[in-house]
């Protein structure tokens, strides 16, 4: 920083200011030896033989105090203050010296004053009584010597610049050392640092955010004093003391919840033994709560894609095994023969159904949406629930305003009857299901909840709810599909599901679903189809050959011309493409899907009927026609081939 060589004289003899002018001015032109000469003969001394070369000052004159003050008052707000003022004692008949150096640090504080006088008008103690400081004062005796004029002010110029330097310094340090508070307080970190003996020396903001304690509280204190149910900080503080640093990941020692990636590290002091450690961790309870809902849906991600495997592959075969069962029932049989044969029915209908749960988890089944309020389902329903929970267990319906969806109607009836059957196992000794409907917070939402007042659940049950085939029940008493069947639906319909349980308080179950905004027209009821026969000539397509030849035999005894194709890519130059009425085809088959199949056939035969059938559909949105699901009956079978040709 360069020296400020600025003055400033306070004095009401014309003689002394010229005098204190040829002291400190370099006029230009004028020597050395002439200037002292001057000076000399005014200041009533010898000049000296050897005039030692000097660097000007910057001198600025007043004769009398308010002068001065208003000439520092300007001179500070041209940003260029004088750094030293050269103070009469007497110069009346205005201020003092003594009242006017006041008014000077009352403006300036940082101004370095010589007062000068030639009489003891005051003694020392009186004038550090009366203006309070000495640092920033000198006493100048007249008549002066010109040396020591100049070392005064060569000496109060420098220690001036020497503290405003050292000021910008220090405002310099404070600046950084709010920068780096801030950047410790807001780094989303919990940072500590304590001294050799384990008190703290400083806690950021998120540490003391987290454990709700001022800072004030931590300073000075161990972990023992402010936090005498922790348990472990000290072995491992200790380790990281011994090695000078520690990484690891571990439960919060102070609060024994949640999940902290903690490093801690040595800051050297000035002995082995000052050392300081630092503590740096960052919470990761929720990266790992989400790390394991990730793990979690790529399981079930792949165990969906296993169950629609499993289900399209299973379907088939009852298809085959229902769809002969009813043939061999068509015919004469001995009533202990069909009776035999009913069972097997029933069987595969159970096995149908539970392929059906299977689909909806993996979220692989052919929707049928159609706008539905949920409060009119609900109440649909109610008789058939009241009858499955028994009469312990009473069904509340709260309907809080519009709930229009659109949903496939038997998906969100089965939604709803797994839940309250599931409610009413948790209620061995009865209570009250509620069934809440209505609005969500978000209007573009229908939120659907149902709650009990059962045993409820834990945090090792709730982990595990979505899990298919995990199930608390007693054995045989379920399948542990239920609230996997509901998840896979809801996920499907573009909702949302979230459950809320604790042991012993109940368990509410909370759906959120798409809105539709439009009303929900009546369904006027659709006539029935009847499954009557034809005599269309009909190619049945499928990769299973038990089920072409099912359809076939079932086709052909309703009268129509059926012929079979084991697969999808000898049907595109099948010259029978040209003369049949109707394609029924699977599908998912080796090659080409069905769609595919669809389009390229009706590029060579614009109009060309197809009827899709699947054990479950990937896309079911993007199959361009009517689909029959597997295992069908004859009735279906006829009644939807009936309406494809119609």
């Amino acid at each position: 920083m360069t020296i400020n060589r600025r003055l400033l004289v306070v004095d009401d003899d014309p003689g002394v200011r010229d005098a204190y002018a040829a002291v400190f001015r370099l006029p230009s032109g004028e020597s050395d030896s002439e200037r002292m000469r001057l000076a000399a003969a005014l200041l009533g001394v010898e000049p000296p033989r050897v005039v030692a070369r000097q660097q000007a000052f910057d001198l600025t004159v007043a004769r009398q105090g308010r002068e001065a003050v208003q000439i520092l008052s300007q001179r500070l707000a041209e940003g260029t203050p004088p750094a030293v003022a050269f103070v009469d004692m007497r110069m009346p008949p205005g201020w003092d010296g003594l009242t006017t150096i006041e008014e000077l640090w009352r403006i300036d504080p940082r101004l370095q004053c010589v007062l000068c006088t030639a009489y003891s008008d005051f003694s020392w103690e009186e004038i550090v009584g009366r203006l309070g400081s000495t640092d920033r004062l000198l006493i100048l005796r007249k008549p002066f010597d010109r040396i020591e004029v100049l070392q005064m002010a060569e000496a109060l110029c420098a220690k001036w610049t020497s503290a405003e330097e050292a000021q910008g310094h220090a405002r310099e340090v404070a600046r950084q050392r709010t920068l780096l508070r801030g950047i410790i307080d807001h780094a989303g970190l919990l940072i500590t640092l304590k001294d050799a003996t384990g008190r703290y020396l400083l806690a950021n903001e998120g540490f003391c955010r987290r454990h709700e304690l001022p800072e004030g509280a931590l300073i000075g204190h161990t972990d023992a004093e402010v936090f005498p149910d922790a348990d472990g900080v000290d072995a491992r503080e200790a380790e990281a003391r011994s090695t000078g640093f520690s990484r690891v990941e571990e439960d919060d020692p102070l609060l024994g919840r949640g999940r902290l990636a903690t490093v801690r590290f040595l800051l050297p002091g000035n002995a082995p033994d000052q050392s300081l450690l630092c503590t740096v961790a960052h919470d990761v309870t929720e990266l790992r709560d989400l790390e394991s809902r990730y793990r979690q849906s790529l399981k079930m991600e792949a165990l969906g894609r296993l169950a629609g495997g499993i289900a399209h592959d299973f379907n088939n075969l009852l298809a085959a095994i229902m769809g002969f069962t009813e043939l061999a029932m068509a015919g004469r049989l001995e009533d202990r023969t069909r009776g035999q044969l009913t069972q097997v029915l029933n069987a595969g209908q159970q096995a149908a159904d539970l392929t059906r749960q299977l689909l909806a988890f993996s979220r692989r089944q052919v929707l049928k949406p159609q706008d539905l309020e949920v409060i009119t389902v609900v109440r649909d329903l109610v008789a058939m629930l009241n009858r499955l929970v028994g009469g312990q267990v009473t069904i509340a319906i709260v309907e809080r305003g519009p709930s229009r969806v659109r949903m496939d109607r038997s998906q969100l009836q089965q939604v709803l009857v797994n839940l309250v059957v599931n409610a009413r196992d948790a209620m061995p000794r009865g209570g009250t299901v509620t069934i809440s409907v209505g609005p969500a917070e978000d209007p573009a939402q229908v939120r659907l909840s149902i709650a009990d007042e059962g045993v409820g659940m834990g945090p090792d049950v709730l982990a595990h709810i979505w899990d298919p085939f995990f199930t608390t029940k007693a054995e045989g008493r379920g399948t542990g599909l239920g609230l996997s069947t509901v998840h896979g639906i809801v996920l499907q319909s573009g909702g949302t599901i979230a459950v809320d349980s604790q042991r012993g308080q109940g368990t509410t179950v909370t759906i959120l679903l798409p809105a539709v905004s439009t009303e929900v027209a009546p369904v006027a009821p659709a006539e029935p189809v009847l499954p009557v026969g034809g005599t269309e000539r009909i190619l049945v397509a499928d990769d299973h050959a038990e089920v072409r030849h099912l359809v076939g035999e079932i086709l052909g005894q309703a009268g129509y011309h059926v012929e079979e194709a084991e697969d999808h890519g000898s049907l595109e130059g099948d010259p029978r493409i040209e003369t049949t009425d109707l394609v029924l085809t699977d599908v998912m088959m080796p090659g080409i899907n069905g769609p595919e199949l669809a389009e390229r056939l009706r590029l060579r035969r614009a109009g060309l009927r197809v009827l899709f059938m699947t054990g479950h559909a990937v896309q079911p949105d993007g199959i361009p026609g009517p689909v029959l699901t597997k295992p069908f009956s004859h009735a279906e079978l006829l009644a939807a081939v009936r309406q494809a040709l119609a």
